[in-house]
């Protein structure tokens, strides 16, 4: 009997213990990456559309004219680019007495003048995650959604910061245009909304979006907003 084998406990792995904000990191590098190899994609195939027109426009005899016609890229780099301009609302957003820009994977660091207005690229094929930062890229001021349609003319304000918050949530986020333009409004309708919407509206101004993240009535907020949109996901 005493050599009988004491019957062991069961081994409960740990849970690893994976911040908000670096969830949150990474699903923006993830939709900025997206958003980025998506634009070149559709740059290459862009290019490989014109070269083939060209060709089958020019005759032989004046190649080299149709060669010149069709590397000049003036008349069509605005709408290939999708380039407009968009507005920041600076009396909602964070990061006052800040230096800030919008950061964007085609575009870079984009500057913003005194009135809000800038000029940006973002992704022309696909829904893409954008952001506001101060010009150390060390706070996040506010946050977006750009969508093809919107043709680079994306506004920073509470609202889109709240609707992105939600959206970035994994089970939720798409970089499908279609299927993210119906998940943004989605968004804006659940019951619980306005409650988060109110509260980044009140409390963003005096923060940072990392501060909202850090904040509990914020994230218990967040979490009731994404828990009636997975719901609604059939999630």
């Amino acid at each position: 009997m005493d050599n009988l084998q004491q019957p062991q406990q069961p081994i409960v792995p740990k849970k690893p213990i994976i911040s908000t904000w670096l969830l949150v990191t990474f699903i923006t590098i993830l939709l900025a990456t997206g958003g980025y190899l998506g634009y070149r994609a559709y740059q290459n195939k862009k290019g490989k559309a014109t070269t083939q027109q060209g060709n089958s426009t020019y005759p032989s005899s004046i190649s080299s004219t149709a060669s010149t016609n069709t590397t000049t890229p003036s008349a069509t780099s605005s709408s290939n680019n999708q380039t407009n301009k968009g507005l920041v609302s600076l009396n909602e957003i964070g990061c006052k007495g800040e230096n800030i820009f919008v950061l964007s994977t085609v575009s870079g660091k984009i500057p913003i003048d005194k009135d809000g207005n800038y000029t940006a690229s973002f992704s022309p094929i696909g829904a893409q995650l954008v952001m506001l930062n101060n010009s150390q890229n060390t706070l996040l001021c506010a946050e977006a959604i750009s969508l093809p349609k919107y043709q680079g003319k994306v506004f920073f304000n509470a609202k889109s910061t709240a609707k992105a918050s939600v959206f970035s949530t994994l089970g939720v986020l798409t970089t499908d245009p279609t299927e993210a333009e119906w998940r943004l409004t989605m968004i804006e309708n659940l019951t619980s909304f306005p409650a988060l919407y109110s509260y980044v509206q009140s409390n963003l101004p005096k923060s940072n979006v990392g501060g909202l993240k850090t904040d509990a009535n914020y994230n218990s907020l967040l979490e009731n907003s994404v828990t009636e949109m997975l719901k609604k996901l059939g999630k």
